[in-house]
């Protein structure tokens, strides 16, 4: 099969023969296995109060520097009313070792107990299977003796370790914009748009290098010399990167703590089951059969496939990235599942890891220009043998390594393609997925890790592992350019969900439907530039009840 190479300059792609770097080592961390994570209850003892689990996932991995590992979380339930959360009691235990054969799990459970991470004891990869069992006790204000059962739910997550790292970009506004060959919409964007720096008074555009942060301490932000800043691109009036000015706290989670971050973005699979763990009229709150913006078209013409019928949640494709999520959605489901929003800067320490800054660099770490460095837009849905997918039934995999790019044709949307079938202002070609369900929209989590062969590029890839964060739906941040986001202290979700079934943690500010938040990384329509390490195109977003076809989420939660 023939694969295209395209190099972004900017408003073209230029297409070129491709062949992944394969002198770059295989590293598990950058594959997609053939399960997802599966975590089944097999056994509940309601009197000593256990649970045992099946838990399985494949492409696990540890190696000498980091690991990945699986969140679960314990539910109760109760006759006829919506599951209720559980606090794990003690530490978990091994009850069966299916595989690898001989290899232990190790556990870590936080302080307030609301869930564990299970993870390789030793070096290793391939696929985990293995038995736990799980003792529980009920939630402050739940009563014990009603539980006639035990949920359990996982998602799969990658450990970003604590260290230092760098923050933005390595040129100033004058010289990203000097190094665009073409103009755009009247002037040139200085891709990465709005990128952070640190402020030297006497530089260029006030420019004195990309930002180290070497600590948790608290951050300026502002134009005295060391602050952190960034130069907003006023690219479009409906965008924004942020009121300039503020400090972050030491309680902010700036990327320098560790933390876990969810291996793929939320899935339509994982969030029926958090519409299908709440009441019928809290689900109501948390979705509608009509997300889409006011008249637009309905959202299974964007690849959405989560329906209701006779009161029950059901979706088509359980693994495909789950979309028209608001920010307070999002929240809600952090919550409920005892995690957290990420901040823009976790989201660039997962990118980067500890490698220096490089100017105009992807999420999975090389530029467009030169021999190791490739960009691949995703064409056409393939079945695992390399011919067009009749269907997409989980094996399904693509011809590229980034989903971004799809340009639908709908009536009103001349500000879109132009009848030249080109997509304005951008001028590529309008287009749609072949093959599978096609169309315009997600695909499932993580399917560029399905061919990578472990190479970071092939699976378009973050640093530690995370996947799909520069392509396929745009990544909700907590946003550092509006007093609300600054306001944010990491605090985990608990598992409960408040009145007009919001996140209760006063930090998350979710009790706001002008809640300001950010999207990072580009989303399925976007254009290629957001999927750059340091773009902040939309570093402030306001409005946390709007649902979009291009928006998803992915959690974090700082490291036990």
């Amino acid at each position: 099969m023939a694969r295209t190479l395209l190099v972004g300059i900017l408003l073209g792609l230029v297409g070129l023969p491709m062949a992944h770097a394969q002198e770059v080592p295989a590293d598990n961390r950058y594959r997609t296995g053939d399960t997802y994570l599966q975590v089944e209850t097999v056994q509940t003892d309601l009197d000593g109060r256990t649970a045992t689990l099946d838990v399985r996932w494949d492409a696990s991995w540890h190696d000498a520097e980091n690991w990945d590992a699986a969140w679960i979380v314990l539910k109760g339930r109760r006759p006829g009313g919506p599951l209720v959360p559980l606090r794990v009691r003690g530490a978990p235990a091994m009850a069966d070792n299916r595989s690898p054969d001989g290899a232990e799990a190790a556990f870590d459970v936080p302080d307030d107990r609301v869930g564990f991470f299970a993870y390789r004891a030793g070096q290793g990869e391939g696929t985990n299977h293995w038995r736990l069992r799980v003792s529980w006790t009920a939630a402050n204000g739940v009563d014990a003796g009603s539980i006639e059962g035990v949920a359990a739910l996982g998602v799969e997550m990658v450990r970003v370790p604590t260290g230092e790292f760098e923050l933005g970009t390595t040129r100033s506004l004058t010289g990203r914009r000097e190094s665009t060959s073409r103009d755009w919409l009247g002037g040139t964007p200085p891709a990465p748009l709005s990128a952070l720096f640190r402020v030297d008074p006497d530089g260029e555009d006030l420019y004195g290098g990309s930002y180290p942060v070497t600590s948790e301490a608290p951050i300026s932000i502002g134009t005295d010399a060391g602050d952190l800043y960034y130069i907003d691109a006023e690219f479009l009036e409906d965008f924004s990167s942020g009121d300039q000015q503020g400090t972050l706290s030491a309680a902010f989670p700036k990327g320098y703590q560790g933390f876990y971050q969810m291996k793929y973005e939320v899935t339509e699979q994982q969030y029926v089951d958090f519409l299908s763990g709440l009441s019928p009229e809290q689900a109501r709150q948390r979705w509608t059969t009509d997300p889409g913006e006011a008249g637009g078209p309905p959202p299974s013409r964007y690849r959405h496939t989560i329906t209701r019928s006779d009161g029950h949640y059901r979706t088509e494709r359980p693994h495909r990235a789950a979309s028209y999520l608001s920010w307070q959605d999002a929240l809600a489901w952090a919550d409920w599942m005892g995690l957290r929003p990420m901040t823009g800067l976790e989201f660039e320490k997962s990118a980067r890891g500890p490698k220096p800054a490089r100017f105009r660099e992807f999420v999975w770490g090389v530029r467009e220009v030169g021999a190791s460095d490739h960009f691949v837009l995703d064409r056409r849905i393939l079945d695992p043998g390399g011919s067009p997918a009749a269907t997409e039934d989980g094996d399904e995999r693509v011809d590229g390594n980034v989903h971004v790019q799809l340009r639908p044709t709908f009536e009103g949307a001349d500000n879109y393609c132009t009848p030249g079938g080109n997509y304005f202002p951008y001028r590529t070609a309008c287009r749609e997925l072949e093959g599978g369900d096609g169309g315009w929209g997600p695909l499932r989590v993580g399917i560029h890790g399905v061919g990578s062969g472990g190479v970071r590029v092939a699976a378009g890839a973050g640093y530690s592992g995370a996947m799909d964060l520069g392509g396929n739906l745009l990544e909700q941040v907590v946003t550092l350019g509006h007093p609300q986001g600054r306001a944010f202290r990491g605090t985990h979700g608990d598992g409960r969900l408040g009145p007009q079934v919001r996140a209760t943690n006063p930090d998350w500010h979710a009790d706001a439907d002008t809640s300001a938040y950010a999207t990072r990384g580009a989303g399925w329509p976007s254009h290629p530039n957001h999927a750059r390490t340091a773009d902040r195109f939309s570093g402030l977003r306001r409005g946390g009840t709007r649902r979009s076809p291009a928006a998803g989420f992915r959690a974090v939660r700082t490291l036990p």
